[in-house]
């Protein structure tokens, strides 16, 4: 080869002809030699390098739905919200095939170990919709979390449109899990209102701890009361009685109503 490429290469790499290899020289060659860069642009077909250009900038600007928003938009959810709504942490596989795994894993237990196995299954079923709306907000578990703050939709409401479908996923996972639980009885539901009681706690401690903070409060407090009712009572499922779920019912709405209070505070920013 000259010191320049021969004009039927350009030709032919103008048009698209070119094989691969020799399309890799000219490209190569190209970035050192204006003479050839002239020669080339003067044999661009301009219609197809518009429509090349415009491909690309489609790829770029609406790139491919996944399928969570595929899903979510054939539920009627709109476009926008459903790309908010995919980029969660807690609604990719990965995080949902580690809740099935955990689930899985305290079924067994609950097979294997009879009241106390019930009872893990208890304490971690009513974590996970809790551990999911913990990673659904906030920069240190949102990838987008930039993104979610310059988008034309408030942070609360993008907040409690997370947190529903997490919570919905989560513990639809859960409730199929209580389903396989030896005996079938009233320990089946025992860990709703405990799951609902404690994700509202969390929500409403974000207001001023952030959410991965509060999440982590939340559940360390919840394990030693669990642990702390057996220890005193030697019934491994005292927690999950009558006096429990009501206490439970009321840690919920002491939550909702902060949540309801303090919902400008997620507007802000996150505390964390």
């Amino acid at each position: 080869m000259s010191m320049h490429l021969e004009h039927d290469w350009l030709v032919r790499y103008a048009r698209g002809e070119l094989d691969q290899a020799r399309s890799f020289s000219v490209e190569a060659h190209l970035p050192a030699c204006g003479d050839c860069r002239a020669a080339v642009a003067s044999l661009v077909d301009t219609p197809r390098l518009t429509r090349t250009w415009d491909a690309i900038e489609d790829a770029i600007d609406t790139p491919p739905q996944t399928l969570v928003e595929r899903v979510l938009v054939r539920a009627g959810v709109g476009e926008s919200t459903a790309r908010l709504l995919a980029v969660t942490p807690a609604l990719r596989l990965s995080w949902l095939v580690a809740i099935t795994a955990v689930m899985a894993i305290a079924v067994i237990s609950a097979h294997a170990r009879g009241p106390q196995g019930v009872m893990a299954f208890l304490i971690v079923a009513p974590l996970l919709p809790l551990a999911g709306v913990a990673a659904a907000y906030g920069p240190l578990v949102d990838p987008a979390y930039e993104l979610s703050l310059a988008a034309p939709l408030g942070s609360f409401r993008l907040l409690v449109l997370r947190a529903v479908a997490v919570v919905a996923s989560t513990t639809l996972l859960a409730a199929v899990a209580a389903l396989a639980l030896p005996g079938l009885d009233w320990t089946v539901a025992a860990w709703l209102l405990p799951s609902l009681g404690l994700t509202l706690a969390a929500l409403g401690l974000a207001t001023s701890l952030g959410p991965v903070t509060s999440g982590a409060l939340v559940s360390f407090t919840w394990i030693l009361i669990v642990l702390g009712a057996w220890q005193a009572s030697g019934d491994p499922l005292n927690a999950f009685g009558d006096a429990g779920q009501l206490a439970c019912l009321g840690v919920a709405l002491a939550g909702l109503a902060a949540v309801l209070v303090r919902r400008d505070s997620f507007d802000i920013g996150s505390h964390e």
